[in-house]
């Protein structure tokens, strides 16, 4: 049975909750093609124009999803970097704390082109507003880390730690590919844990900054 249309401030506020929790549970297991409202409105019980009322597509429903990812993420790292650390130990850390977060992997693993076709400009400039402090966030981890370094060289390294965490997501793909006895492909150098792959990938860009 249908559930009614919350009426209550409240149960409206729980309503939109309760929709964000099940999409999120969808992302984490699903590609972003897999996924539909309807099935979403299914699963919740509830129509197809209450659950519209939300979110009016797909694309607007991701977005919400990885800015509050983002923000939890930048959050996260204000928190946890209050010091310098050896780099080594840093882009440890910091992968560490991306690591942590399986379905913000996912979400950023989706190329924007497929979120943004039916988002007007006035939208994807309120988001890009909106999900600023995540980049924020890194840039000032990043000044932290790199006092001597410029203001060019901080966002460039922003920019790069981002284009990286955005294949995380096709490292357990390519380690299963690879590290098969019988290919023996890359030798002592063979893929390990994603932690270690990409912290050395890190180190090796901000070894000279």
């Amino acid at each position: 049975m249908i559930q009614k249309r919350a009426r209550s401030q409240e149960a409206i506020e729980q309503r939109y909750r309760d929709i964000l929790s099940a999409a999120r549970n969808l992302f984490l297991v699903q590609s972003y093609d897999q996924i539909s409202l309807v099935n979403l409105a299914k699963q919740l019980d509830i129509s197809r124009p209450s659950l519209y009322t939300y979110f009016p597509s797909k694309d607007a429903l991701f977005l919400q999803l990885i800015k509050e990812e983002g923000l939890d993420f930048a959050a996260a790292i204000r928190e946890h970097f209050t010091q310098t650390l050896p780099l080594q130990e840093f882009c440890q850390e910091l992968m560490r704390q991306v690591l942590n977060r399986p379905l913000f992997i996912k979400l950023l693993s989706v190329p924007f082109t497929s979120s943004q076709c039916t988002q007007t400009d006035a939208e994807i400039l309120q988001f890009r507003s909106e999900a600023m402090p995540f980049f924020q966030a890194l840039a000032t981890t990043f000044q932290q880390q790199f006092p001597k370094a410029s203001e060019s060289d901080i966002w460039t390294a922003v920019h790069q730690f981002y284009l990286i965490i955005t294949t995380i997501s096709n490292y357990d793909f390519f380690t299963q590919i690879h590290v098969e006895e019988n290919l023996d492909f890359f030798g002592s150098d063979s893929p390990i844990s994603p932690l270690h792959f990409y912290s050395k990938m890190l180190y090796n860009l901000y070894k000279n900054i």
